[in-house]
């Protein structure tokens, strides 16, 4: 395995393979994350649950300028499993989706290949969460170990740790 130094290095690979004039450079910006993400999405994924139907929870993303990628949504009963409680699986796939979203802003078309979630607290309905996800490192640039964080009242509630599998 390789570790990365930081997940921009990996943006700049990524960049170069769809990019056909220049590199983007090593420090990348968010503006460079979104637009690769909106250019992948539409080729790759927008027929994905998470784009064909209203957003969940009004889940709304974006990049940071070291390659995260941070999110704001608030869950409703539709999405409840035990009395006030998001399902465990509705924050699965937000964990999977958000680190397939990143992966796109980067450049990289991936399959989740393996998928860890660890429930700290609940996940209470009709209160504002955050997600954050980023690139913990990569092994040949084919494999790709993420990780997520799903943050509910200043307390992680959700940690997902995954591997991706690069397919273009």
């Amino acid at each position: 395995m390789r570790p990365l130094s930081a997940p921009a290095q990996v943006a700049a690979t990524a960049a170069d393979r769809i990019t056909d004039t220049a590199a983007v450079p090593a420090t990348a910006k968010a503006a460079d994350y979104e637009r690769r993400l909106r250019v992948l999405q539409r080729k790759h994924h927008g027929e994905c649950m998470f784009h064909r139907t209203a957003r969940l929870g009004g889940l709304r993303c974006s990049f940071r300028d070291d390659g995260t990628l941070h999110g704001q949504f608030t869950c409703t009963e539709e999405h409840q499993g035990f009395a006030g409680m998001v399902h465990g699986g509705v924050l699965a796939a937000l964990a999977d989706a958000a680190m397939a979203q990143c992966l796109l802003g980067h450049g990289v078309v991936a399959y989740t290949a393996e998928l860890k979630l660890r429930f700290r607290k609940p996940v209470r309905i009709g209160r504002g969460t955050s997600i954050r996800t980023s690139i913990g490192h990569t092994q040949l640039e084919t494999l790709f170990h993420m990780w997520a964080e799903i943050v509910q009242a200043r307390q992680s509630c959700v940690s997902a740790e995954a591997k991706f599998y690069r397919v273009e």
